[in-house]
């Protein structure tokens, strides 16, 4: 895993990237979102939610986060690692 960082917030659209290994041979990272209803999700928001930036439900969509986020990650010599955040509503 590598972070990039810019060193300033307003950069310009050239501007090179610094990068910094987070961690070593992972060989994978998945998300996954939990609705009210419970059910699982590979991404958020839903596709049959989402509207174009511009559209005024564009802004209900942030009203309507996942109750739950589940991360795993999968790191060589270890296993997998999972961790579930519930989001405060």
């Amino acid at each position: 895993m590598i972070r990039l960082s810019w060193q300033a917030l307003d950069r310009a659209q050239d501007s090179t990237p610094l990068s910094q290994p987070l961690l070593d041979r992972v060989d994978g990272l998945i998300f996954r979102f939990m609705d009210r209803a419970g059910g699982w999700h590979d991404q958020w928001p839903l596709e049959n939610t989402l509207q174009p930036l511009s559209s005024p439900q564009a802004i209900d969509l942030f009203k309507d986060l996942p109750l739950a986020v589940e991360v795993n990650l999968d790191i060589q010599n270890f296993g997998r690692i999972t961790r579930l955040y519930p989001l405060n509503q």
